[in-house]
């Protein structure tokens, strides 16, 4: 286990709900656009890393924090994502430490559409 998944796991998910953008998996045939988008270099989404359903739909897509260049970066994923709408939140994982954004098309700064969480 890597230690963004240990970090999901202090938070309660089931890894066997996350689906990684980098393994070949079928259940990532909804997400094509975004991988296509990933692999043809685009560089706001080499942050994104995968995806977490509950009950077999999208409830929040996952990022890696140290990918992240700035708060203007995360902006423009969110909004990215919001186009698509297919989940309602943004996880920014790290090693221990998970933040979760609201996805929306608003022009609130990261600071404006962050969930608190208590901790694990």
């Amino acid at each position: 286990m890597n230690s963004l998944d240990a970090t999901l796991n202090q938070y309660g998910a089931d890894l066997d709900a996350l689906h990684r953008f980098d393994e070949s998996d079928p259940d990532l045939l909804p997400y094509a656009t975004l991988l296509n988008a990933r692999t043809a270099g685009d560089d706001d989404l080499e942050a994104l890393f995968g995806v977490y359903e509950w009950q077999d739909s999208p409830l929040m897509f996952l990022v890696n924090r140290d990918h992240l260049r700035d708060d203007e970066h995360l902006r423009k994923i969110r909004r990215l994502l919001a186009m698509r709408g297919d989940a309602p939140y943004l996880g920014v994982a790290r090693p221990g430490q998970l933040q979760v954004y609201q996805i929306s098309l608003d022009a609130r700064s990261p600071s404006q559409s962050r969930i608190p969480l208590e901790g694990p």
